[in-house]
């Protein structure tokens, strides 16, 4: 057998139909479906991300402005910003549910809310998870979380509105 009939029957083997174009458009699908659909899938997980992140960002700081609208009225806050989630999240809302606060700061004349949320999205062996803290704006109290690949962290200050806070102490 010479070598010429040899890597002809090598290429054949390994690639059957590699003599001719027959076979070649079942060899490039099965090439190329597998990387698409990652490449789908990574759309559609970073797309949920988005929306997640998205909804919270605008709930907190909805929820945060009504509440500082109303002098710090936290009740309201928390409805507006409950209520924002549900419209866009649906059922998955429910897992913001215990990860967002409302707080005044009647000194300051404004009120602070923050949203986190570790897990929007769930990948297996994918990211790290280590504790992130944070010092709100007193600086007397601190806000950790786990930093994840996909965790969702939102947060808004909100001065009050239609105050007047008379001239500073020390005058007259």
């Amino acid at each position: 057998m010479s070598k010429k009939r040899f890597f002809t029957f090598l290429r054949r083997l390994h690639f059957p139909g590699s003599g001719d174009e027959r076979g070649q458009s079942y060899l490039e699908f099965i090439m190329i479906f597998p990387p698409l659909v990652v490449l789908l899938l990574f759309i559609g997980v970073y797309g949920w991300y988005w929306w997640n992140q998205t909804t919270a960002a605008t709930a907190i700081h909805d929820g945060t402005y009504f509440a500082a609208i109303r002098h710090g009225s936290r009740g309201l806050g928390y409805v507006e910003t409950r209520r924002a989630l549900r419209a866009a999240l649906g059922r998955s809302a429910l897992a913001y549910e215990d990860n967002f606060s409302i707080t005044n700061y009647p000194d300051m004349r404004s009120t602070w809310g923050v949203i986190a949320y570790d897990t929007a999205v769930q990948l297996p062996f994918v990211g790290g998870k280590r504790y992130v803290c944070e010092w709100t704006p007193d600086g007397a109290t601190r806000w950790c979380s786990r930093d994840t690949l996909f965790s969702v962290k939102a947060s808004s200050f909100q001065r009050y509105e239609r105050f007047y806070g008379g001239p500073p102490r020390g005058w007259e």
